[in-house]
Order: structure tokens, then sequence, then C-alpha cells
């Protein structure tokens, strides 16, 4: 086993001795707001369903109708044939985010169609360091046929641009990072690579916008292709598991011959399953509920519950790693093992988040990683943010008594390279004890 296999599984047992990780649910309360582990009853903050919409009776008839007609699935790779509701769904697709659009099963497999064969010998790929891990794995099979892949520093546009300028003898240098970025919620800084597209032609972008399509952009474009329209050299991957309340993800590509090019060639595409028709006719639906006038409203909410968040954390003093208006939100704590304890104390007081660790996050820069949506509420946000303070104050009170090292603000500043303050969250804790916890850097 590899060193960071290792660390890997080590810390993966941390969390499930802790019993926060891979949970086996006893139940799903009412419709996803609740869930049942352990014998606990849990308000949900893990949901990535920032919309709610799968709860929408026009979704669940859709599907239902479609089994009636059709039955549970269609068993052939779509290289052969695809379900006839395929084209119905990929040109409204078109018509939503501004280009071509291939459907895919999921996100993750669509990278694996498109990256291998856009991305051939002779060409360089950027991969931003906190990009998500399918794009990373992804990228693998990218350096095993031949291509050069590096990895930059995130968000870093100086390092790209560097490479840029150093690349010209690359026939393509490919950029591959996150719109919304899926641990901390910030946010890929699209203007800036936008004039790099300007300055340099041999430079495209592989956006995966997973985390912010549906919420945000009129109509759900997402951040991406909300902020600016498809750039004839930009390939934007969507996900419609987060906001479109289904499974599946697509490859917004911007001409035909680069569709057809990953249709028939993507070797995740060619050689795996459809989207099974029920799937299928509840993301029509979903599609005729977002290119409707009542999407807006639902972003609206969100909007609004992300604002008083990011307002409610900021009294309690929680550090926050960034204050966007994206709905993932992420409060640093730092050492894997006082984290667990954060997240486990919450449980026992009726509240779920997600932990953010190794390796979604570098080691010692763990946190609680919330998403928020609309079935929350100011009340819940309320509850929530104060929970959380009072469950690090106790988590690291205790650790101070088992651990050695040291866990001050200036060492969590230091291990997240992030201007955030702690102060308010740990101001009870004697200044002679700081000596008595350890949070890696």
């Amino acid at each position: 086993m590899n060193e960071k296999l290792n660390d890997f599984y080590q810390y993966a047992k941390i969390m499930v001795s802790h019993n926060i990780a891979h949970l086996d649910l006893d139940d799903i309360v009412e419709n996803g707001l609740y869930l049942r582990s352990g014998g606990k009853t849990m308000r949900n903050y893990g949901s990535c369903s920032y919309l709610c919409v799968e709860n929408d009776p026009r979704l669940k008839s859709a599907a239902i109708a479609e089994i009636e007609r059709s039955g549970t699935q269609l068993s052939a790779s779509r290289a052969y044939m695809s379900h006839p509701l395929y084209s119905t769904i990929e040109n409204k697709l078109n018509t939503l985010f501004g280009g071509h659009v291939l459907l895919t099963a999921t996100t993750t497999l669509g990278h694996l169609s498109a990256l291998p064969v856009l991305v051939e010998r002779g060409d360089l790929l950027l991969v931003d360091q906190q990009a998500h891990s399918s794009i990373q794995l992804s990228a693998k099979v990218v350096a095993a046929s031949g291509a050069e892949v590096k990895v930059v520093k995130h968000n870093n546009v100086e390092a790209i641009k560097q490479a840029l300028e150093d690349g010209q003898h690359y026939r393509k240098i490919w950029y591959a990072t996150d719109g919304v970025f899926s641990m901390y919620g910030d946010l890929a800084p699209l203007n800036e690579l936008r004039d790099l597209l300007e300055q340099y032609p041999n430079f495209w972008l592989y956006i995966d916008d997973a985390h912010g399509a549906g919420w945000r952009g009129q109509n759900g474009k997402g951040f991406v292709l909300g902020e600016h329209d498809l750039h004839d050299r930009t390939v934007v991957a969507i996900s419609f598991s987060k906001c479109f309340g289904v499974a599946g993800g697509g490859l917004v590509l911007p001409n035909q011959e680069l569709y057809q090019l990953v249709r028939y060639c993507g070797p995740a595409f060619s050689f795996g399953g459809p989207l099974q028709p029920a799937n299928l006719a509840a993301l029509n639906a979903s599609l005729d509920l977002f290119m409707s006038d009542e999407i807006a409203q639902l972003q609206g909410q969100l909007f609004d519950l992300i604002e008083y968040f990011n307002q409610c954390a900021a009294e309690q003093g929680l550090p926050l790693i960034a204050a966007t208006s994206s709905p993932i939100r992420f409060i640093a704590v730092g050492n894997e093992e006082v984290c667990s304890k954060v997240i486990n104390k919450l449980m026992g007081r009726g509240i779920y988040v997600n932990i953010g660790a190794f390796p979604a996050v570098g080691k010692g820069k763990s946190g609680l990683r919330i998403a928020l949506n609309i079935s929350h509420t100011k009340q819940d946000i309320d509850v929530l943010c104060r929970e959380i303070a009072i469950c690090m104050n106790e988590a690291i009170n205790e650790a101070m008594l088992e651990q050695e090292g040291c866990y001050t603000e200036n060492v969590l500043l230091k291990a997240f390279n992030k201007e955030i303050s702690c102060e308010n969250v740990i101001k009870k804790i004697k200044s002679s004890a700081w000596s008595q916890m350890r949070v890696a850097s």
C-alpha cells in the first residue's frame, strides 16, 4: 500500500470509528429533512440537493409513468442505441446551457469520457490543486496516454499564465478546474481565466460546474455559464444530482465536432451504461421546471439563506473559509481527530454535517462541510451556528487534555493559509492550556 493510500485508509478509519462517515442510514424522514442512523434522528445539513426539487410531484409522476410505459431499464450502451427521451433532453439542454450538450450517466463518467479524447499527446494539462477527485482521476488516464500533466496551486492565475508563456511549443494547454469548489465552496477566477483565453490562442478551459449548475444563473445555467457565455475553447461539465433532483451529468461542448468526438470515442461513454427510463423522465420534467419562471424564486430563497448563514457564522466567530455566495460552507477545524469529535458531538445533538478531510482537503485542514438548501430555515441556521460553536469549544478543550502540541489561532491560520478567525469559538480556553493540543500544518 503506497503512502497516500495508507494515509487515506487511516483517516477513513478514524472517521468510521467516530460513526461520522460511511453511514448506513436506518431511515430518511420527511423527504430528507431528517436522517436516522444509529438510533439518532438528525437534521440533515449534508444534502447537496440545493433546491430540493427531487420531491416535486411532477418529477415523481413522470418517473412512475415512464416505468409503466417502458420498464425499469433499457440495457444497452448508447454506442448502440439511446432511449427516445435522450434527444428530447439534449435539445432542451442545448437551449438552457448554450452549447452542444452530451448527457452522461454521471459527471465522473463524463470526465472519463471527455478528457482522454480531448487532451492528446503533445498537449499539456494543468490541473488545479483542489479540482474534484474525479478530474484528478481522469488526469491520470490522460497522463497514461502520453500527454503531460502538471498540478498548479489553487486558483493561481499567475502560475497558469507562466505555464502559458513557457508552453508555446505545446499544441494545446488545458486548465482543468472546478467552477464552485466542492469542499471550501470558493469560486474559480472566471474573469481572469476568460482574459487568458483571449490572450493565448492555444489555451483551453475544462471546468467542472457540478456544484454551480442549477442554483446560479438564469434558469439554472450555472455559475460558469451564468457569468460568461460558452467560449469556443471551453468545455463545461455539469451535474443534475445537485440541483435538478435526478442522477446524471452532462458535458457542454462548444461545437458539434467535439460533441461527436466525445460521444463516439469517449471510453466511459461508449462502454458504460445509460441513464434509465425513470431517471430520464424525471430529468425531462425537471428541465421544464428550470426553464420556467418558478426557478428564480427557489434560487432567491437559497441566496437569502446563504447570506444569513454567513452573517450568523460571523456573529458566532466561526472560522468560515470562504464567505462566498455558494451553498457549500466550510468551517475550519484542522486536526482530523478533533474534527471527527466535533461532528460526533453535533450528531448527538441532532445535527448532521459532512466532514471535509484528507484526501478531499490537505492533511491537517479538516473541517465541517455544510450544504445549505431551501428546506432549511433561518431558525435552523441560528441553531446550527450556535451548536457548532458549542461543539467546537467542547472538542478543543477535551483534545487539549489528550494530545501534545499546540492549537492556536495562528496555527489554524497557517494550516489553511486563509484570513480567518476563531477567536469567539476558542475564547473560553485558557492560554496556558494551548500547548496540550495539536493541529497538523
